[in-house]
């Protein structure tokens, strides 16, 4: 995992992603303050099922999968990319990972950690009806695929 300097360019992604259009100013100056951008080679486990984690991802440019291993058999869920958002519910609810996370391709994401995410929802109480409707969201996705 190589770190990340934010670049002018790097900005513009990262106010692009769906949650910013909930932060006021102050907010994005916290986030662009406190979060972290790192490159991911491919075939890199990101999350494990079953583990705890404290971080949210945003994925600004490549491809992760989500898996997990049934017996003998991989079964992929689903492919992510560009703007979509992982591991959440792991760091706001700290529930256990649902599934096996790992790049497909280089991968460049946005890290924000719980801590600065009960920041943000400090500063930005709108923040929080953007993690309650991607929470319901992906609570459903789950039920879904059978988590």
């Amino acid at each position: 995992m190589k770190r990340v300097a934010l670049t002018a360019e790097l900005i513009e992604q990262i106010e692009r992603i769906p949650f910013c259009a909930f932060l006021d100013e102050r907010g994005r100056h916290y986030l662009l303050e406190k979060v972290q951008v790192v490159e991911i080679p491919p075939n890199k486990l990101l999350l494990k099922k079953g583990t705890f984690g404290e971080e949210l991802f945003a994925i600004l440019a490549g491809e992760v999968r989500v898996w997990e291993r049934l017996d003998e058999e991989v079964k992929e869920y689903a492919r992510l990319g560009k703007d979509q958002i992982f591991g959440e519910m792991s760091a706001i609810m700290h529930t256990p990972r649902s599934a096996n996370v790992s790049t497909v391709t280089d991968v460049v994401l946005l890290v924000l950690l719980k801590q600065h995410i009960a920041e943000l929802l400090k500063i930005n109480p709108s923040f929080r009806e953007f993690l309650g409707e991607l929470g319901l969201h992906r609570e459903q996705e789950n039920l879904d695929l059978g988590f």
